[in-house]
């Protein structure tokens, strides 16, 4: 048919970084927060710009926060997908999980 377009596939694209690494969270058993209620609820929340991904956990407890980026960073670590895994505390006890997601 002219002029048909391509089908779009949603959440489930390439370029959707921020997306898949959610999906293959959740798939492991971790429970990722919806990305509305990031800086206004405690939870693990999950970002991607272009070829990178950060996971912030905010549970209100600093230990808590190390615990589950140490878990999450080793979860991640397994990926083939994954490079450069780097866990990066906060002053205010948040902890940033950032890494490089290729596709």
């Amino acid at each position: 048919m002219a002029g048909a377009l391509p089908r779009n596939r949603g959440n489930r694209s390439t370029n959707r970084v921020g997306a898949t690494v959610s999906r293959r969270l959740r798939a492991a058993g971790w429970n990722v927060s919806p990305s509305a209620r990031k800086y206004k609820a405690d939870g693990m929340f999950v970002t991607g710009h272009g070829d990178s991904a950060t996971v912030l956990m905010d549970f209100g407890l600093d230990a808590k926060n190390a615990r589950v980026a140490d878990e999450v960073a080793a979860l991640v670590r397994t990926w083939t997908q994954a490079s450069n895994v780097s866990v990066d505390p906060l002053e205010d006890g948040a902890v940033f999980v950032r890494f490089g997601y290729g596709r």
